[in-house]
């Protein structure tokens, strides 16, 4: 089955200098890619275009670049909090098709985070600008309290709206994914691929490198480039409990890529795990020593 890390931050991970570091690297970033959400991108969100390539099934933000119509690709960085990466072990699921790659990333409080909540917000009352009320509302999610944001990505389209590609060795490394493909004649395409990096400081730049997608852990500090992208009802999961309005589309994020910025948390949080393991262990074997007195008794 899927690699599930739907594992809680313990209480070993220290959420305030997560909180820090979120806010230090999406500063960082915005000084490097003006596209980071944050108050900074309305203005692009508001000059962006929304068009439909495949019959007005699905919608996208898009801008003109030398006299190319590109989709617009955006960036946050945040605490992952949940995931549900590859590689796959098999599928149980009977409507594969539906099968994504999904990931939750929270700023655990810190303000350059939460203020991209206001960002997104644009981007749905931007399509609606457009398409006008058929949008069903966009909340954000929440993790302990502190505001959340899920993107997701899907393995397969349903119909050729782009040429077949091969997964990536990481992702599909049993060959599942694609005997599945084969079987069910589902369209694995660049639309659909997700990749995943590692970064490391290198004087006053970033360098990335490609890691597989199980290298990343929850508890990480990552990076993801999503896009927005209004779906069709019918093909997602329906309206939502207590949304009565047969709304005929939603927004999502789409998961384009994932790199990890900082994993100093995650590693921190797991010694100070270990370190209490083997004070416990020490104790009891302290305890079943003192309990292990010799005697002699009898006649």
């Amino acid at each position: 089955m899927m690699k599930k890390e739907h594992r809680c931050i313990d209480s070993y991970y220290d959420r305030k200098k997560a909180q820090e570091a979120v806010d230090l690297v999406i500063r960082e970033r915005i000084i490097q890619n003006g596209h980071v959400l944050s108050n900074e991108t309305d203005s692009l969100i508001k000059k962006s275009n929304v068009i439909s390539s495949d019959g007005e099934l699905t919608w996208r933000l898009v801008v003109e670049e030398e006299m190319t119509t590109m989709e617009h690709v955006f960036v946050l960085e945040g605490v992952l909090v949940k995931s549900m990466l590859p590689p796959i072990g098999n599928v149980t699921r009977t409507k594969p098709e539906n099968l994504q790659q999904s990931v939750q990333i929270s700023g655990l409080g810190a303000q350059e985070f939460d203020r991209a909540v206001d960002v997104v917000r644009e981007a749905h009352i931007r399509f609606s600008k457009r398409l006008g009320t058929d949008i069903e509302p966009w909340t954000p999610s929440s993790f302990e309290d502190h505001v959340a944001l899920d993107f997701a990505n899907r393995y397969f389209e349903s119909t050729s709206m782009g040429d077949k590609i091969d997964f990536d060795p990481g992702v599909d490394p049993k060959g599942v994914l694609s005997k599945l493909a084969t079987e069910r004649n589902l369209h694995h395409t660049d639309d659909n691929r997700v990749t995943f990096w590692d970064s490391n400081m290198q004087e006053d730049a970033r360098q990335f490198d490609v890691i597989e997608p199980q290298a990343l852990h929850v508890g990480d500090v990552i990076e993801v480039q999503f896009s927005f992208v209004l779906v069709p009802l019918r093909l997602d999961k329906g309206p939502r409990p207590g949304v009565k309005k047969p709304y005929k589309h939603r927004l999502r994020l789409k998961l384009r890529t994932i790199a990890r910025m900082d994993s100093t948390m995650t590693e921190q949080a797991k010694r100070a795990k270990y370190a209490q393991e083997d004070k416990e262990k020490a104790k009891k074997k302290e305890t079943v020593r003192k309990n292990d007195m010799k005697r002699k008794v009898g006649y």
